[in-house]
């Protein structure tokens, strides 16, 4: 894997771990949306897979 590509990994994977143990709701849905960015880039890039549970 590339550098790029390990951080956006990463950077959603953090994302969704801590979206899981927040319990204000509009900062659980900030975290997934960006989350749902970073995935987004990963497909711009050719990724063909989503990276959720």
């Amino acid at each position: 894997m590339d550098d790029e590509r390990t951080e956006l990994i990463e950077t959603i994977e953090r994302c969704r771990r801590l979206a899981k143990f927040l319990t204000d709701e509009e900062m659980r849905e900030a975290l997934e949306q960006l989350a749902e960015d970073y995935e987004a880039r990963l497909k711009r890039r050719g990724e063909g897979f989503m990276l959720r549970e």
